[in-house]
Formats: C-alpha cells, sequence, structure tokens
C-alpha cells in the first residue's frame, strides 16, 4: 500500500467474500480514484445479505470483477461475471445450467448529490433489466424495474414509470411455468419479514410466436396487459384468439 497525507493513495489486498477469495487493488489517475476487485463467489451466500425477488433461486460458484472510478462528482461502477458454474432455477429464457455461461453485466453511478440513480443489469442474450431507484436519507430504494426480453432488448427503454413493467419478444413462452414460480418466499434462515417486498407488477407487452397458457398453445400471440386499480385489463391478439378480457384480483 502506498500512502499520502491524504491516505491510502494506491495499493493493493487480499479478501474472502462470498466465500470465495478476492483480490483488491486502488490506483489514481488524472480521472480519479481507480478501484478494481475481481474473484470467485457462492451466489447462494447471497440470499442472507441481498433479500430481493428471485435471489433464493441462484445457487453455485463463478467469478466476478469489480471496476469502478471515483471522481467528484460520484462513483461509476461495472460488476461482471460468466455465470459459469452458477446455476439460475427460472423459466425460459432467464433459466440457466451451470455448466453454460450468462454473461451478466452490471452498471450504475452513484451521486450523494443526486435524488435518483439508474442500474442497468445486461443478461447475456437473454434480456436486460433497467432499475430505477429513489435517493432518501442515505438510502436507495428502487421504485421503478423495466424488464427487456428478447427482442425486445434492441428497443430503447427506460424505467420511467413506477412500479415493475415486462416487454418481451420471444420465440415461445410457457406462462404457466413462470405462474408457478412464488418471488416472495424466503431464503432459508431468513424470516419473511426480513425479505424485501416483490414490486407489484403494472404492465406486460408482450409478442411470442408459441405461447402456452393454461395449458393451450397458441401462435402468433401478442398480449397486452395494465393493471387499473388493482385488477387487470388484457387485450390478446393471434392467430387462435382474438379480443380482451378483464381479472378481477
Amino acid at each position: 500500500l502506498a500512502f499520502s497525507e491524504k491516505g491510502v493513495v494506491d495499493g493493493s489486498f487480499t479478501a474472502d467474500t462470498l466465500g470465495g477469495n478476492a483480490r483488491l487493488a486502488m490506483s489514481h489517475a488524472d480521472d480519479g480514484l481507480h478501484i478494481n476487485a475481481a474473484g470467485s463467489g457462492n451466489f447462494a451466500l447471497l440470499r442472507n445479505t441481498w433479500p430481493v425477488a428471485f435471489v433464493d433461486r441462484i445457487s453455485g460458484v463463478s467469478d466476478w470483477r469489480f471496476d469502478a472510478t471515483q471522481k467528484g462528482d460520484g462513483l461509476g461502477w461495472i460488476v461482471t461475471s460468466s455465470m459459469q458454474g452458477a446455476t439460475i432455477d427460472l423459466p425460459a429464457p432467464f433459466g440457466k445450467r451451470a455448466a453454460t455461461a450468462m454473461p451478466v453485466r452490471i452498471e450504475g453511478r452513484a451521486s450523494d448529490a443526486a435524488a435518483r440513480d439508474t442500474v442497468s443489469v445486461a443478461l447475456g442474450d437473454a434480456g436486460r433489466v433497467v432499475v430505477q431507484r429513489r435517493i432518501a436519507g442515505g438510502e436507495a430504494i428502487v421504485d421503478r424495474v423495466l424488464v427487456l426480453a428478447g427482442t425486445a432488448v434492441e428497443q430503447a427503454g427506460d424505467a420511467e414509470r413506477p412500479g415493475l413493467w415486462i416487454r418481451a419478444g420471444l420465440d415461445a413462452i410457457d406462462v404457466d411455468d413462470w405462474l408457478d414460480v412464488d418471488s416472495t418466499t424466503p431464503p432459508p434462515g431468513r424470516p419473511a419479514a426480513d425479505r424485501a417486498p416483490a414490486m407489484e407488477l403494472q404492465g406486460i407487452d408482450l409478442a411470442a410466436t408459441r405461447l402456452t397458457a393454461v395449458r393451450r398453445r397458441f401462435r402468433d400471440m401478442n398480449v397486452s396487459a395494465r393493471r387499473e386499480r388493482g385488477n387487470w385489463q388484457i387485450t390478446l391478439r393471434g392467430r387462435d384468439v382474438e379480443g380482451t378480457a378483464s381479472w378481477f384480483a
């Protein structure tokens, strides 16, 4: 480590985190302080440290890398992982086996002066998640999330509306499989009261060549659904069905 009158300015060290070894390096350059770290981690340990929806469905050990630059106006950071060796127990298109890779890139920027920030999560070829957080009292509170899957990733999109929104263009999707997924089950050893509440889904825009729902298959489907005062208004267009429906929750 190298020191100055302002503290540590350059150096590197090792540490144990997420059940694996990590190496951290810091250096100063003209554009600010650079922080780089890399290692491997057991994703199952995220269940007790990161209480968000579906985290209990990620397991296994994989590599990770963290790169950040601290400037006068805030900290910009990127986390990447090949996810090789990790399992995601979710239906297509987001599920994966341990033997396959799904390059993940999480990018964000933190600023003490900002009232909001944005975190973008790229999930290989499967999709992208855009998260907007409200900064209040030193805490970042997630209040807007946009999930993009399949061909919808190619379209411009930002989490500009409150709540959870989904846009997807897929060859095939099984809605029944997704309805069976419980995003609110607390991980082992963590009471349900300690789990962050699932964000309420507000809208879905889905296009699928093959869609399975209520144990039936539908071709060339376009589905648009909006939550209105707690109930759902749904528009369906496809080769096998067309019309509107209301679902009273």
